[in-house]
C-alpha cells in the first residue's frame, strides 16, 4: 500500500521507507501480510530543499472525531495531544473513503495515515483499523 492504493511490490526502490504489518499463522510463524510505503524515495528526492512543505512522509494519526463536515469531504479529531486537527479527503479518495466520512459521527475513534500541510491541517491518505 502506497497512499491508500494498492502498490506492486515490483515498484519498490531502493531507499523506501516501508512498514510491514505482521501477522502470525496457525504454527506461530510470523509472516508478513502488509507492507506500507511510508516515503518514497522519488518523493524524498522531489522535496529536497523544499522547506516549505510541512512533511513528505506519511505519517499516523488517531483521535476522536469533534466535528464532521460532509461537504467541504472533512472532519475535525481531536488527537492525543488534545490539539485539533482537520482531516480532509482529498478530490481523488476512493470511495471507501468517502463511504467511512459519511458514516463518521461525533465521538468515533479514528485512525488515519496521510500528511500534515501544518500544524492544524492533515490531508488523508486512507483510514486504518482501529487496532486498539
Amino acid at each position: 500500500m502506497y497512499r491508500g492504493r494498492e502498490y506492486p511490490v515490483s515498484q519498490l526502490e531502493a531507499g523506501d521507507i516501508v512498514a510491514m504489518q505482521l501477522r502470525q499463522d496457525s504454527r506461530g510463524n510470523s509472516y508478513t501480510d502488509l507492507f506500507r510505503v511510508q516515503e518514497s524515495i522519488r518523493d524524498r528526492d522531489q522535496s529536497r530543499g523544499d522547506t516549505s512543505r510541512a512533511g513528505t512522509g506519511i505519517q499516523t494519526m488517531d483521535g476522536r472525531v469533534e466535528r464532521v463536515e460532509f461537504q467541504r469531504s472533512s472532519f475535525e479529531i481531536r488527537d492525543q495531544s488534545r490539539e485539533r486537527v482537520l482531516v480532509s479527503l482529498p478530490d481523488n479518495a476512493r470511495r471507501s473513503d468517502v463511504d467511512r466520512l459519511r458514516a463518521l459521527r461525533s465521538g468515533d475513534y479514528v485512525r488515519v495515515e496521510g500528511r500534515f500541510f501544518d500544524r492544524e491541517r492533515f490531508e488523508l491518505d486512507s483510514f486504518l483499523p482501529d487496532d486498539r
